[in-house]
Formats: C-alpha cells, sequence, structure tokens
C-alpha cells in the first residue's frame, strides 16, 4: 500500500501544485491528505466543474492540474474532457485520478457493478490514455514519472486507475462539527410525520439510515426509493415523481448531492403543482467517501430554493424548529424546502439494505 504522503510528495516532486476533485471512498485518504496539506486545492461540486477548473488553471499558469473523482463521476467529467481538454480540440494537459469502484472480481455495492466492469473498455472506446496505479510506492513513482512526461510532452488528459487498497488510512484533521441535530433522530421525525407518504432519498449514508429505520420498525419498505447511485440526481426523480404520480413526496437529499447538480433544482419555478418536500439533511461534508467538506454549511440553501420557486423554504437547527417546522408544513401543500443542519456523527456497523435494486423497485412501484 501507499502512504497517502509519499504519494502527495511525489506529485509535488513533479510539479503539481493545484488539486481539485470531487471526493471518493477508494481515494479518502489521499482526498483528506491533499485536503490538509495542499496549498492550491478546491473541492468541486461536480467531477465537470473540476475539468472545467483544471483547465482554467491550466489557460491562467500554463501548469498541470491533479483532478481526482470516483469512477462514478466520470461520465460528469466526460463532455469537458472530450469536447474541450481532448488531444483533437485544445491539448489541455491534466493528470485525472479516478477511483475504481465495482472492479469486475472485487465485492462492491450494486449500483458500481456495470460502471466498474466497463470503466476501461470505454477508456479504450473513447481514446483516452491510462495507466493502472501500482500498490507499491516505488513502482508508482515510476508510474508518476513517465506519465507526467507524456502529459506534458503531448499536451493531453491522461488518467490514472486506482484499486480499492492502494492508499494506507491517513486520518484528517478534525473538522469543527456545531450541529446539534443527529441525522438518523431527524430522519425518524420525518418518517413519523409524513407516515403516509412516499420518501425519495439520496445516496450513501441516507438512504442506508432510511432502510434500516424501516427494518428496524415496519420492515414495510414499500414507501421508499433509494437513490443508491446518480448522486446528485435524487431531486429530479422526486419532483417528476411527485408531478406524475400526483401525491405527496419526500425528498430525502444531502448537501453534497444538492450541490453536484443544484441547477435542477431551478426547474421548481417552470412547472406548477408539485406536491414535493424536498428536504436537505446538511452536515456540510462529503461523509459518505471520508467527510471531506462542502461549500452547503457557508450558504443559505433555504434562500437560493426560494428564488428557484419554492413558495414555502426553511432553515433547521434546533429540535424545536424541526418540530414546529414539519408540523406547520405535514397539511401543507409544496413545493417546500427545508435546509436541516446535521451533525456529522455516523453510526458504527449501519446495515446495508438486503434487497436488490429491483426487489425495492417493485415493492415502491406496487
Amino acid at each position: 500500500m501507499i502512504s497517502p504522503k509519499d504519494f502527495f510528495e511525489t506529485l509535488k516532486d513533479n510539479h503539481y501544485e493545484y488539486f481539485c476533485g470531487v471526493p471518493d471512498s477508494t481515494l479518502k485518504h489521499l482526498c483528506s491528505y491533499i485536503d490538509d496539506k495542499a496549498n492550491d486545492h478546491l473541492i468541486c461540486a461536480n467531477e465537470g466543474s473540476a475539468i472545467g477548473s483544471a483547465i482554467g488553471y491550466h489557460l491562467a499558469t500554463g501548469k498541470v492540474p491533479v483532478i481526482y473523482m470516483q469512477n462514478s463521476g466520470f461520465g460528469n467529467a466526460i463532455n469537458p474532457v472530450l469536447s474541450m481538454a481532448s488531444k483533437e480540440i485544445y491539448k489541455i494537459p491534466m493528470l485525472i485520478i479516478v477511483g475504481w469502484r465495482g472492479e469486475p472480481g472485487v465485492q462492491d455495492e450494486p449500483q458500481h457493478i456495470h460502471q466498474g466492469k466497463v470503466l476501461l473498455p470505454s477508456m479504450g472506446a473513447m481514446d483516452l490514455d491510462y495507466d493502472m496505479l501500482p500498490k507499491k510506492f516505488e513502482s508508482a513513482q515510476r508510474v508518476i514519472t513517465d506519465v507526467t512526461t507524456k502529459i506534458k510532452n503531448e499536451n493531453r488528459p491522461y488518467f490514472l486507475v486506482v484499486k480499492k487498497g492502494t492508499f494506507d488510512e491517513y486520518k484528517g484533521k478534525d473538522k469543527a462539527d456545531t450541529n446539534q441535530l443527529n441525522r438518523i433522530d431527524v430522519i425518524k421525525e420525518i418518517t413519523s410525520v409524513f407516515a403516509n407518504e412516499k420518501i425519495i432519498a439520496s445516496t450513501g449514508f441516507i438512504s442506508r439510515e432510511l432502510f434500516e429505520i424501516r427494518e428496524e420498525s415496519t420492515k414495510n419498505h414499500e414507501k421508499d426509493f433509494l437513490t443508491i447511485g446518480a448522486m446528485g440526481h435524487t431531486s429530479q426523480i422526486a419532483y417528476a415523481y411527485a408531478k406524475h404520480s400526483n401525491t405527496k413526496t419526500i425528498c430525502l437529499d444531502g448537501d453534497g448531492s444538492f450541490l453536484m447538480h443544484m441547477g435542477g433544482t431551478t426547474t421548481i419555478k417552470s412547472q406548477s403543482n408539485i406536491n414535493i418536500v424536498h428536504i436537505v439533511l446538511n452536515n456540510g461534508a462529503h461523509l459518505s467517501v471520508g467527510g471531506q467538506p462542502t461549500i452547503a454549511s457557508e450558504l443559505e440553501l433555504s434562500n437560493i430554493a426560494r428564488e428557484c420557486g419554492f413558495e414555502h423554504s426553511y432553515s433547521v437547527q434546533t429540535l424545536k424548529e424541526l418540530t414546529n417546522t414539519l408540523n406547520e408544513i405535514k397539511d401543507k401543500t409544496g413545493p417546500i424546502f427545508i435546509d436541516i443542519k446535521v451533525s456529522k456523527e455516523i453510526k458504527k456497523d449501519l446495515m446495508r439494505p438486503n434487497l436488490t435494486p429491483i426487489e425495492m423497485k417493485s415493492l415502491f412501484m406496487r
């Protein structure tokens, strides 16, 4: 395994100074180290934005940026890579580090299986240059040096694919957590108040927590659709479901997911009579992939939602505010938006869904 410190120092030795991307569980120890140690680092809303930021950096400095991402976000990056950075267009040099979830033969979550299987073939089909990062440091050093030479000589994007278990553990600096509300307690309160409504939940811990709450109480999962992949698209699934089912629908979103494709929220203004309650459980962190910060804790998401067309929009920080807000809106017709500040606390041994995606979809639609 490779020490994040040694890898980072190798990048610096090869004159990489700018880092940007979207945190990933496979790369979480490296991402945490970069967040703590890099002088010039930007955590982006989505992977396409990271490629755009890297292009801007190169245009301003002539230097080569480093981008990191999970292969589940590879699709977000493809448009700016192929239509802008490509050797066929602007020839923008960049090093793109991709964590490989769903590698064939390696146990992983169902949402990663298909993307993991097609990652390398799709890179080949798109004429994208890549190397596999070795798990031994000395070999990794040689690969970084060789890849850097190719990037600079050919002025093109180059990918490094990283397998699970490549990096040693790194415990990042503790980030301040001033929020009082425990997320599981908040979800329990929401499921109690909206006992008869359908819930569409975001990827990561939120879906797992909702599933465990149902399993420990009713064992009935018919009211819930878990967006186990497709980060950033939970709200659009929920908006369309609410509109076309003509039922009040609860969207349980995370702040990282909300920010990733925040433009989708603006569609509320162009549509009428969507009975949606869009709730963002905001801990200001990419908690499911290592806890790296988001910018959401510094934004008034309720104000953004109000400008996007939500008739009722609230910000909640305390248990009393949560209770009062949920009681106030339970009989209201949407669109309604609630930004709930929750802590970064994670339940140990949180269960994973024991139903297949097809089983969960069938239950929900039935």
